[in-house]
């Protein structure tokens, strides 16, 4: 990775070589189709060979119908083209440096596959982010959902026991109007009042059921905003799983780059690179934008002893001196520290120490940790009741580091953080 300035400012001519207006030879076959863009190595008695980009074919004599060809000097251009942009295939390749072109091969082989869980990641982001404002959304509605069923509950309970009286009213007044002691005005009377109430009872009933259909409505537009609450979760879930799938491909692919970069700058010498210019130049090329795949952050450090501390910036506003500590499972803080940050204890734990020691702490979760330009939010972090040394605030552990490949450059003092999901 030292390398990657010196890449990244090379030459990144084009290497598609000229582009041309003739179609070079042309093979017109039997069934009236045809091949061009071909240069014709051989016409034999039983099959014509031809090289088309960086592969060579062969067709049965029989299925030839005529052969066009092309000038011999547009036919060496359109050679020379092709080997500038096939300069990796074997084709091609220098035969000394066949184990280089093998690994370069492997190399695009990771790298498609680093890419694809890379473009899996970014939709699953997307997917997730849209998600998270969905959930956030749905628990909003559903909330105020919940406020309107408790309103619409209380009046329905109200009308629900007016009818309960007024049920038991009208009844009271019909055993009372079968009764034998009343005269014909008095009964006229509560059999008119009996209608009355009866009519009073449907009104109540009908309204009473409104509200029931009302509050059913309600309870299912609940039940709904809930199960689509969960399907929200479950993306982001999934979001979350193929985020943490792209370290196994991510990896692996910033390994074969270095291993490339050393293998590459060892057979790239200057007598090399005179002998073979195209090669190199492409294949130097070609590495450079693979570099530009990766985001990496370069982290000034300072040294105290043995010891390597860096800047980072907590939650977004108090600045810490951490110790980096590759070996510790989680970030650490002292205790002043985290009482400046204002962060509160959310249960208690146990922390492993670079030395395999086990202490017990408080846990907490960091709102932002950013070290350089490097950000990673909701990290899990640990307190202490002292800081591991004098002008330390605590310990950078892998609760932020797991997110990056960690290297150290001590010719510069600085650390290298490669970002493999994001």
């Amino acid at each position: 990775m030292k390398k990657l300035g010196m890449l990244r400012a090379a030459c990144c001519a084009g290497l598609l070589g000229a582009v041309f207006v003739a179609r070079g030879d042309t093979i017109w076959l039997t069934n009236g189709r045809s091949l061009t863009d071909i240069v014709v190595l051989e016409e034999g008695a039983e099959k014509v060979i031809f090289k088309q980009g960086s592969g060579k074919m062969s067709l049965p004599i029989k299925s030839v119908q005529k052969i066009e060809r092309d000038s011999e000097k547009l036919n060496a251009l359109r050679m020379d083209a092709w080997q500038t942009k096939y300069f990796y295939t074997e084709e091609y390749a220098p035969s000394e440096f066949s184990e280089l072109v093998a690994e370069f091969q492997h190399l695009k082989k990771v790298r498609e596959s680093a890419m694809m869980a890379k473009r899996r990641m970014e939709i699953s982001a997307s997917s997730g982010q849209s998600a998270q404002f969905k959930v956030e959304r749905l628990e909003r509605e559903v909330e105020a959902l919940r406020e309107q069923l408790s309103e619409i509950s209380s009046v329905a309970e109200k009308k629900i026991s007016q009818c309960n009286n007024l049920s038991r009213e009208i009844n009271a007044l019909g055993l009372r109007i079968d009764s034998l002691d009343l005269d014909s005005d008095e009964r006229e009377y509560l059999i008119k009042k009996h209608k009355q109430l009866r009519k009073k009872w449907q009104s109540l009933s009908r309204i009473s059921d409104q509200y029931a259909a009302r509050r059913a409505s309600v309870v299912k537009q609940i039940n709904d905003g809930l199960s689509a609450t969960q399907r929200a979760r479950q993306e982001i879930e999934t979001g979350k799983t193929e985020k943490s799938k792209i370290h196994a491909r991510m990896l692996p692919y910033v390994n074969a780059i270095e291993s490339m970069l050393a293998n590459f700058t060892e057979c790239a010498t200057p007598e090399n690179r005179e002998q073979h210019p195209e090669f190199f130049k492409g294949m130097e090329s070609m590495l450079t934008g693979m570099l530009d795949d990766l985001k990496i952050d370069m982290v000034p450090v300072l040294r105290n002893g043995d010891q390597l501390l860096v800047k980072a910036l907590l939650n977004g506003e108090i600045e810490a001196t951490l110790l980096l500590d590759t070996g510790a499972t989680s970030t650490t803080l002292s205790k002043a520290l985290a009482t400046r940050l204002g962060i509160k204890e959310e249960s208690k734990g146990v922390s492993i120490l670079a030395d395999g020691s086990r202490v017990t702490t408080s846990r907490v979760t960091l709102d932002s940790v950013k070290v350089g330009s490097a950000v990673r939010e909701k990290v899990a972090a640990s307190v202490f009741d002292e800081p591991p040394g004098i002008g330390v605030d605590g310990l950078l552990g892998m609760s932020f580091l797991k997110h990056f490949k960690v290297q150290l450059d001590t010719e510069n003092n600085q650390v290298e953080l490669i970002h493999l999901d994001d």
